[in-house]
């Protein structure tokens, strides 16, 4: 299949490697909530996650 038109590589790797780790994360942090920054364990999940609009950098670093 060839690529599509407007296709990005830093979205498709961002994309892939959000959704491997995210899985990992979320499996760790399975008895804490999405969206909670309201305990120490919740706000480390939060911050651990890789969001959509996150940078390039901020999707390396965890």
């Amino acid at each position: 299949m060839p690529l599509p038109e407007g296709f990005s590589e830093w979205e498709n790797l961002q994309d892939l490697v959000r959704i491997e780790h995210n899985k990992a994360v979320r499996a760790y942090f399975k008895n804490q909530a999405d969206d909670d920054i309201s305990t120490p364990k919740a706000r480390l999940k939060h911050s651990c996650l890789i969001k959509d609009d996150d940078t390039a950098t901020m999707t390396l670093q965890p």
